[in-house]
């Protein structure tokens, strides 16, 4: 009895970049699918390297409220890891 060999047709590089080109065309967006996992059109700050999850919130905060909104919520140590201050 032979086994067939299981290919996930959905993760080939053409398929990929068959869906990533629908939802550009749907969405009115120009992202460009490098290999590296993202969902939406954001940006890879850091492709190297993983973020630590609290200060990943807190710079997306940032992006998104502004200081203040990052300040209500953080401790004056952590002020200045985030801010660099």
């Amino acid at each position: 009895i032979g086994f067939e060999k299981n290919v996930d047709k959905w993760s080939t590089q053409e398929e990929i970049q068959h869906r990533v080109d629908k939802i550009n065309l749907v969405a009115k967006t120009d992202f460009k699918y490098t290999g590296i996992p993202v969902v939406g059109d954001g940006y890879i700050e850091s492709p190297e390297k993983y973020v630590s999850p609290q200060y990943l919130y807190y710079q997306q905060l940032l992006d998104r409220k502004g200081e203040g909104a990052v300040k209500a919520v953080t401790s004056v140590e952590q002020q200045k890891i985030i801010f660099g201050k």
